[in-house]
């Protein structure tokens, strides 16, 4: 392989990179107003007295429930908290045999991936979502 057949690759992939960086930041963004849409979903359905909640959570999973959860409180939630939230968005979360301990260990993941920070509210462990999130380059 060439020098110049190294600095094109070079030039290449300094290029993906960009665009890389520039489909998650949009990624991130339109996660955000799907978040702020559901969340007005949920609201106006309590408000109207029709339920369409259980719609929003059907095809999700704990995990993605918990997030939407935590986008949309506003403010850190303690797992209980998070809980009673899971299951007004209409998630089943009675159907785990330790529905706290699945909290939890769906936090801990979340943690882990750096979506979530834990934070001390009056004198309780309380989780809130990261706003800014970013996948850290390697």
């Amino acid at each position: 392989m060439t020098r110049a057949d190294k600095d094109k690759y070079a030039k290449d992939l300094e290029q993906a990179e960009a665009k890389l960086e520039r489909l998650e930041a949009e990624r991130e963004e339109l996660e955000e107003r799907i978040t702020e849409a559901k969340s007005a979903v949920v609201h106006l359905s309590a408000l109207s007295g029709v339920d369409v909640a259980k719609e929003i959570v059907a095809n999700v999973g704990l995990s993605a429930t918990c997030e939407l959860a935590l986008k949309m409180a506003g403010s850190p939630m303690t797992v209980p908290r998070i809980k009673r939230l899971v299951a007004d968005l209409g998630y089943d979360i009675d159907r785990h045999k330790n529905p706290l301990a699945s909290i939890h260990s769906t936090i801990r993941r979340l943690q882990e991936r750096e979506k979530v920070r834990s934070v001390v509210k009056d004198g309780n462990t309380a989780y809130e979502w990261v706003r800014d999130f970013k996948k850290k380059k390697k």
